[in-house]
């Protein structure tokens, strides 16, 4: 951000910061350049006022150009929109309905660069849509019908369309809300990206890291659509066979953390449950005694168990007045998730037994308790 002009870096970080589009993707900036070259450097001042940005759009990027005044940083831009038939199509009554952020342009706006590029970026994938209505028509339809038939919306759907090649990306749209998922949209965005030739070739789904860290998957996308198939039809059954397949994984990893939370519970004894989560079995509290040492031990199961670990947690049960009662996590606990579930609770109970861990619990959990019982008679 040193080589941008200073009354220039709000509005660029504000494009830079935010995430758009069917892949949600940041905005990049590629290069930064000055149209006062003599000026550079004076008063040792950088003042970048040119920019080429790569911006996201179905799959790939459109590299656009920004061109402010650096004598004058408060008049809108100029855009080197790197595409000739988009810009040719363009009137001023399409710019006053599509573009308004640029025709009242507002310095004192952080966000005015950003508002105009995303309004410039709408009004390509409307370009887009006529183009490809142009270039194919039939397939046009197909994608007018997918519309109309799904739950998916125009903003899910992101196309460049030539002559001979269309390359798609579609975010799937799918309602996994009965799945009961943290609500961030990362999770729910599975998006699919083709190229058809007419027909479809290099299929490939793009799954977001959480969602694949919470639910994995292992559906491939067939690499062509059937004879008589449609696109809308192909996407449809794509989709289907998605939410078959996460469902399918959703009640495995369920049955899963059931299974390890009840042999855990059967491995402590019921006696030793002070509670535990009967509904989606995600944790329990065990009250313990190691030669006369009495101790809570916090077992938490992950909803994507088995591929991410348990996690454990000593507490005490000797009060630190003022303080809460005092934490150690344990950490080193020997785990694979090709393990069967008999073989990680054997793993953790000889671990437990042996390790470091408890000594150091048990000897800071007595030194807090003795030291708050000294504070208080001090009083």
């Amino acid at each position: 951000m040193n080589s941008i002009h200073p009354m220039l870096q709000p509005i660029i970080f504000e494009v830079l910061k935010e995430k758009i589009g069917v892949t949600d993707e940041s905005i990049e900036l590629c290069e930064i350049k000055t149209g006062k070259a003599s000026w550079q450097h004076r008063d040792n001042v950088m003042i970048g006022d040119r920019f080429e940005f790569k911006i996201p759009f179905a799959g790939q990027h459109l590299l656009w150009e920004v061109v402010f005044n650096c004598t004058n940083t408060q008049y809108a831009p100029d855009f080197d929109l790197n595409d000739d038939l988009f810009v040719n199509s363009i009137s001023i009554n399409i710019m006053e309905d599509n573009v308004p952020s640029l025709l009242n342009w507002n310095s004192d706006n952080n966000k005015a660069l950003l508002k105009v590029i995303l309004e410039l970026r709408a009004l390509y994938l409307k370009f887009q849509v006529k183009l490809l209505k142009k270039i194919n028509n039939n397939f046009f339809n197909e994608y007018d019908s997918l519309l109309k038939v799904s739950k998916l919306n125009e903003n899910d759907i992101e196309f460049l369309a030539f002559e001979k090649k269309i390359y798609f990306l579609v975010n799937l749209n799918m309602d996994l809300s009965q799945f009961d998922l943290p609500k961030d949209k990362e999770c729910y965005k599975i998006s699919f990206s083709a190229m058809f030739s007419p027909r479809m070739t290099n299929p490939k789904i793009i799954k977001s890291l959480h969602f694949e860290e919470l639910i994995p998957t292992n559906i491939q996308a067939p690499s062509l659509i059937k004879e008589g198939e449609s696109f809308g039809d192909y996407i449809l059954n794509l989709i289907a066979q998605l939410e078959e397949e996460i469902l399918a994984q959703f009640l495995s990893n369920e049955k899963k953390r059931k299974f390890f939370l009840f042999e855990l519970i059967n491995k402590f004894g019921k006696s030793a449950v002070l509670n535990y989560d009967i509904i989606e079995h995600t944790h329990a509290n065990f009250l313990l005694n190691k030669n006369g040492f009495f101790y809570i031990l916090r077992a938490e199961i992950p909803k994507s168990f088995p591929l991410k670990h348990p996690t454990y947690r000593y507490q005490s049960v000797y009060s630190c007045k003022g303080g809460g009662p005092f934490y150690h996590h344990i950490n080193k606990v020997p785990y694979n998730n090709s393990w069967t579930v008999n073989i990680m609770i054997a793993r953790l109970f000889n671990y437990l037994e042996d390790s470091t861990d408890f000594v150091y619990f048990q000897e800071n959990s007595l030194k807090m308790f003795e030291l708050s019982e000294n504070t208080e008679g001090y009083k």
